[in-house]
């Protein structure tokens, strides 16, 4: 991640809220620039650990933490699962 990109994930982090981890900004962001991602692709283009990952997901998924993402198993494969935007996170996401 260079140095724009640190800044507006920073930028991005903060308009989401008080105390949410850039990591979890920054998966988000991937998250919103392209909705149905699974949890595996999300992990390569963070270059985070998938365990790292399932627990970003995990929290950004949880309705009493954020509430920004809905995780559900693909239709055509039900090993893998798919990551889109909750209601809360289309509208997070369209202030960028």
């Amino acid at each position: 991640m260079g140095v724009t990109d640190a800044k507006q994930v920073l930028s991005h982090c903060a308009a989401l809220g008080d105390g949410i981890p850039v990591s979890y900004a920054q998966a988000f962001l991937e998250i919103a620039s392209e909705p149905g991602l699974s949890i595996t692709h999300l992990a390569d283009r963070l270059h985070m650990p998938l365990s790292t990952v399932s627990r970003v997901v995990l929290a950004l998924s949880d309705p009493h933490k954020y509430g920004l993402i809905h995780v559900a198993y693909a239709s055509d494969e039900k090993r893998r699962k798919v990551i889109t935007l909750t209601e809360k996170g289309r509208k997070a996401a369209a202030k960028f």
